[in-house]
């Protein structure tokens, strides 16, 4: 993407990668949550 191209040239690399990681990090946070709750709730129809 040129955007993304023109960010690396103008700003610091660790920096960039840090903001374009944020989505991912939600993502794999709601993940956790889901599939943790999911194993509650069989453990719980188990009993």
């Amino acid at each position: 993407m040129a955007l993304i191209d023109w960010l690396y040239s103008w700003f610091w690399n660790p920096a960039i990668d840090f903001l374009l990681s944020i989505p991912m990090v939600i993502h794999v946070t709601i993940k956790a949550i889901g599939s943790t709750w999911l194993g509650f709730w069989i453990l719980k129809k188990l009993n």
